[in-house]
């Protein structure tokens, strides 16, 4: 979901899965919004060496964005923020180390 900008009268929204592949899909100032989150993943599906980790940060960071995002768990309540876990043979490492 995506954050639809509130006005005056009426507070911000989100908008749903289908919504956000519509836009995608028509609006170029929207699609070049999301480029790099797209390039980031892509980038890291083609990585094989430290792609379990990174995934898991990943999936961390979006999960920590979400509760920012939804303080209240109004639109995903608890039982739907699971966590994954680091393997016990890796050692966490900032993102920008797989920056290259």
């Amino acid at each position: 979901m995506t954050l639809v900008p509130g006005t005056r009268d009426e507070p911000a929204d989100c908008i749903g899965f289908t919504t956000f592949q519509h836009r995608l899909a028509a609006d170029p100032e929207f699609a070049g919004w999301i480029r790099p989150v797209r390039e980031g993943i892509e980038k890291l599906a083609e990585l094989e060496s430290a792609r379990t980790e990174r995934v898991v940060v990943l999936q961390n960071r979006l999960s920590e964005l979400i509760e920012f995002l939804d303080l209240k768990q109004v639109r995903f309540p608890s039982r739907l923020r699971d966590r994954l876990v680091l393997p016990e043979s890796s050692e966490p490492r900032l993102l920008a180390d797989w920056e290259g």
